[in-house]
């Protein structure tokens, strides 16, 4: 929104002469009360963390870091007055890294989740598809630029200049996008082109089915685990009850072990008893 010209104000510097553009002031509050809440969480996090090393190398912390750097170092220069616009350029930049934090929601959504493994399983195709797109725009980039050149008049307009121009061409041709700021105008530089939109087509048509399977893979699997019925937590409900049940079954087996075992005293006696007479005897 500060890029926007309804929210934007102009003044002055008084000692340079230079103007200065800055946003509303209203916008500069809110971006505090939202770094404020994420350096809180920043803080929260390392307070908790067990490897304190560790935190400050993963990738979360560092976007997090990066993403509230902008907004302290405005902080100070406002605080200073310092109204100088160097580096304003390159805090404003750092700020696009702040977009880089919806990645936290893929531990919540699973649609980014499948998103994510997806890509990864589909590493060799996609590697192996801007392989075929680097060497499908090199050779098409050179061959309308000699086309256009040789096929074409003194007195003809040529959009190609050189053949870096005609990488701009070639992607846009091989991706069927085909803007037309540049194109081919004699015979020769449209064979040239209807060429390179077929070779295009077939190139990202090859490797786009093997994704598509991988996603479909992914999402059938994410959507089995989300039908799954969910494991209940196991609640004590009666714990002090269930301890006394438990130490009352403890008490009555070991009381009966014990009269069973004074039982088989007492009957082994009487059989030593009854024997004593016919020994005596």
């Amino acid at each position: 929104m500060e890029t926007a010209d309804p929210f934007q104000t102009n003044h002055t510097n008084p000692d340079t002469g230079e103007i200065i553009t800055e946003p509303l002031p209203f916008l500069f509050a809110i971006e505090g009360v939202c770094v404020a809440f994420f350096t809180l969480e920043l803080i929260v996090r390392f307070a908790f963390c067990p490897d304190k090393c560790r935190f400050f190398i993963t990738m979360e912390t560092i976007i997090d870091i990066v993403a509230c750097v902008p907004f302290y170092v405005d902080a100070i220069k406002k605080l200073s007055g310092n109204d100088s616009t160097a580096g304003n350029d390159f805090l404003s930049f750092l700020r696009i890294v702040r977009v880089f934090r919806i990645f936290k929601l893929a531990r919540h959504l699973s649609g980014l989740q499948v998103l994510v493994h997806t890509l990864r399983a589909s590493a060799k195709e996609l590697l192996l598809l801007i392989i075929f797109m680097g060497l499908g725009v090199l050779i098409s980039s050179s061959l309308v630029y000699y086309a256009e050149r040789w096929a074409s008049q003194p007195d003809d307009r040529n959009d190609f200049d050189n053949i870096p121009v005609g990488f701009w061409w070639a992607v846009v041709t091989m991706t069927t996008v085909g803007y037309g700021d540049r194109v081919p105008r004699t015979w020769l530089g449209m064979i040239v082109g209807a060429v390179t939109a077929i070779i295009g087509v077939l190139t990202l048509a090859l490797p786009v089915p093997v994704i598509v399977n991988n996603f479909a893979l992914y999402y059938t699997h994410a959507q089995a685990r989300q039908k799954l019925p969910k494991k209940r937590k196991r609640v004590l409900v009666g714990a002090a009850d269930a301890l006394k049940t438990q130490s009352a079954q403890f008490m009555s087996s070991s009381i009966s072990g014990y009269s069973t075992q004074s039982t088989n005293e007492g009957d082994n006696a009487s059989i030593h008893s009854d024997e004593l007479p016919l020994r005596t005897g």
